[in-house]
């Protein structure tokens, strides 16, 4: 289990994952810059924040120091600020809100790889990828309350993605796995998980609401407190509240 905080700029790493509440990690990194995003695809972890981004190409499970940090600039683009990062058999993606981009390399990037292409995006935050398709969490998009894009890779670059709109409040996380669609819902205190993405894509509504919707957060049976990452192993799903809950959720979907 890897997570990582924009707030204390940490890495904390459990090498098995944790079975009980309150368990300690393993390894905690100390990190030049703050990571807003994280991405995990095989044996590869990358961070990305600010204007920085660390790379792992073999799990950093004994402290092991990243492979490649990369800062500033890749190949010919300046970094701005970083807000997403996403890795898939094929591609990996960096967002940069500060010019509303997507950059897209073909395997992993050095510093001086040039991306094969730029996607421009509204208000782009982190991102998840499963190889099929691309989702954004547009938190701050133009759209009132925030959107989720939704970007077929097979059809990069030159296409308009599908944007949810008109269910959030300024989420800040959105993942697809195994065709599932999972948006933590920040402002609203709810996550909204879709059982197949194209279902989402046609403007239904979820299959399943996590918390109750509400204007306050609040810590207690059957609520969540500023949902804002999810991640689902196959097995459990994970939820990271944003700020002031300090905690970091599992949910076991067979009980």
């Amino acid at each position: 289990l890897f997570v990582s905080s924009d707030f204390d700029r940490k890495l904390y790493v459990w090498k098995n994952l944790p079975d009980e509440s309150g368990a300690h990690p393993d390894f905690v990194y100390y990190l030049p810059d703050a990571p807003w995003d994280n991405a995990l695809n095989g044996n590869t972890l990358a961070l990305a924040g600010k204007q920085t981004v660390f790379i792992w190409k073999n799990l950093p499970i004994n402290g092991e120091k990243p492979s490649l940090i990369l800062r500033n600039n890749i190949g010919n683009i300046n970094i701005g600020e970083l807000n997403g990062v996403a890795i898939d058999e094929k591609y990996f993606y960096l967002s940069d809100s500060q010019v509303g981009k997507i950059y897209v390399w073909e395997g992993i990037p050095d510093q001086n790889s040039n991306p094969i292409y730029t996607v421009n995006c509204d208000g782009p935050n982190r991102l998840s990828s499963d190889g099929n398709y691309l989702v954004v969490a547009n938190t701050l998009s133009k759209n009132p309350g925030g959107s989720i894009s939704i970007y077929p890779i097979n059809k990069f670059p030159n296409f308009q993605p599908t944007v949810l709109t008109g269910m959030f409040n300024l989420p800040q996380g959105a993942l697809v796995f195994n065709q599932r669609l999972f948006v933590a819902d920040t402002g609203f205190n709810t996550v909204h998980i879709w059982n197949r993405i194209e279902s989402a894509m046609a403007g239904n509504e979820a299959d399943i609401f996590l918390g109750e919707k509400g204007r306050y957060p609040e810590i207690g049976q059957n609520k969540l407190f500023w949902p804002a990452v999810p991640a689902f192993d196959g097995k459990y799903l994970w939820i990271g509240e944003f700020k002031f809950s300090e905690r970091l959720l599992r949910f076991d979907p067979s009980e």
